[in-house]
């Protein structure tokens, strides 16, 4: 396998959860001294600091978790119903 089809494949995102699922789920947003958005969230995981631009969806954050936490499929699974709001067993 080549670079670029290991690069694909590392940005194809599980079908599973969506990608807001996923962002919620590992992710706490960060906000500025008056309660309001920054633009930036915390990996619930490692601690790492991503930028979100309003509107611009969630590919940033997804990449981080799919390239930096490879067990998070397992991890969303085995979560309570309530953190990730989908029925998965």
């Amino acid at each position: 396998m080549d670079r670029i089809d290991t690069l694909l494949q590392a940005q194809r995102f599980n079908e599973k959860f969506s990608p807001k699922q996923v962002a919620q789920f590992s992710f706490k947003r960060i906000i500025d001294g008056n309660d309001d958005p920054t633009g930036y969230f915390e990996c619930k995981g490692c601690g790492k600091t991503r930028k979100q631009a309003a509107a611009t969806g969630y590919s940033n954050l997804m990449s981080h978790v799919c390239c930096e936490h490879a067990t998070y499929e397992r991890e969303m699974e085995a979560a309570a119903i309530s953190a990730t709001g989908t029925l998965i067993p």
